[in-house]
Order: C-alpha cells, then structure tokens, then sequence
C-alpha cells in the first residue's frame, strides 16, 4: 500500500489505515532502521497544562500548602453544592485479606479508591513521577476514583491556588483528565460514622471510602495516616500513602 509525500512534507494515510486504528489526531513519529514509524497517541487535554506548571519547579511542598490554602477561611470564593448523581451505597464492612483480597477476586475490576486533594491534585500538576503513575491508572481504567460534592468542590478551590497562576480554561482542562473518569457518591445523611481526625475537614473523604465502599484510601495527609490502623478496623477500608499504594498495586 502506497502513500506519496508531498513537496511540503505532507502525507496522507490511506483510510483503510487510519479506519483500523481509529480516530487519531496525533501519531509519534519515529525513524527507525530506514522505516517510518507512525504510532497513535491520545494528547491528554492537562498535558499543555501540566508543561505550563512545569516552569514553575513545583514541589510536593507547594501541593501541601495548595491544599492549606483552600481550606483557609475565605480563601477562595465558596461554591454552591451541586447534585450528583444518586449512587446507591451502604457501608463497607470489614473483609479479610482488606482490598488485595478484593481485588484479586476480580482481577478485571478497576480498584474502587478515594484519592484526596493532596493526591489529585499531584497527579494533574505532575507529568510523571509516582503522581504520573496514579494519573495513567484512572485513565486506563485500572483505578476508579470515588468523588463527592465535598471532595470535588475541595479540589475546584485549589485549583484556584494563586502560585499556580491558572485561568479558568486551565482549570478546566486539568479537571477534564480527572472528573470523567470518577464515580459520583452521594453521602447519606447523617453521614456515616467515622474516626475523629484532628483537621475535620479530612473526614470528608472518610465519609466518601465508607459510603462508597472503596477498597482503600490513598492520601498523603499525615492526620489521615496517623488514624489508618482505627479507620480500617472501623470500615474495613486502609488508608495508604502513595508509595506504599503504588508497590503493593
């Protein structure tokens, strides 16, 4: 099968080629052994984003102190709750063998976790490193992210973070790579029983591992971590921090 390039460097695909690959804007181009390797690729819609913050030198740091700051007093502009979808959820109970065990009687079903802010937000700000890792993991499927009103309108505010220096549009699109690929749980009222944690707005995301039977709670939250041995044996359900998360998955 042929293809001719042009005098200006242009060339088009035949369409029983572009027809088995599918729709693809972007190809990798490589030059290999006298050949032209053309290889799809999807451009993540945050990855502009990410390069911008990238300038930046940011660090895990500045994640904390993001995080810090919307949850300041009127540190950000408030925003109205906004319905989510109903889901139906009780409770986890305390299993054997905690989420691993889960897992492996599924091996096909995407791990049900809650990330909180500090982790989420990691993940969108950072192209790699082990933030990169959880990010590829939602988006190929392999995670499913829990998110509720409370959560989602935490990780809204601190996209707003000053130091950032993100337009609107730039949240949004940061927010893209995340958003779609949750699963909306409504917390029941009254909220579910949890652990007392020394910065309450943390429980939150206690309220949505419970509510939403997630199998584990991944966070970097020193007041959340400090509390994972009481929360697993109350819901079942360990909080991990990121490294640890990512050896054992």
């Amino acid at each position: 099968m042929l293809a001719k390039i042009t005098s200006k460097n242009q060339l088009t695909l035949p369409k029983s080629v572009t027809q088995a690959v599918g729709a693809t804007e972007y190809f990798d181009v490589e030059a290999r052994a006298g050949q032209i390797i053309l290889t799809p690729v999807r451009i993540q819609r945050g990855d502009a984003v990410r390069a911008k913050l990238a300038e930046l030198n940011l660090t895990d740091d500045d994640m904390a102190t993001a995080v810090a700051w919307a949850r300041a007093p009127q540190a950000a502009p408030a925003i109205a709750a906004e319905p989510v979808p109903a889901y139906a959820a009780s409770p986890c109970q305390a299993q054997k063998g905690g989420w691993q065990e889960a897992s492996a009687q599924s091996m096909s079903a995407p791990v049900r976790v809650v990330l909180d802010t500090n982790v989420v937000l990691s993940a969108l700000v950072f192209g790699g490193g082990l933030a990169g890792q959880v990010r590829r993991a939602w988006q190929q499927g392999v995670l499913l992210p829990l998110a509720s009103t409370a959560t989602v309108q935490e990780l809204v505010r601190v996209l707003a973070y000053p130091k950032f220096r993100l337009s609107q549009l730039e949240q949004n699109e940061l927010l893209a790579d995340h958003l779609p690929y949750t699963e909306t749980v409504r917390i029941p009222q009254p909220t579910p029983r949890v652990p007392e944690c020394r910065d309450v707005l943390d429980a939150p995301f206690m309220h949505l591992a419970v509510a939403g039977r997630a199998q584990v709670l991944v966070s970097g939250d020193c007041d959340l971590l400090a509390i994972a041995a009481e929360f697993e044996r109350a819901s079942g359900c360990p909080i991990l921090a990121m490294d640890t998360f990512l050896s054992i998955h």
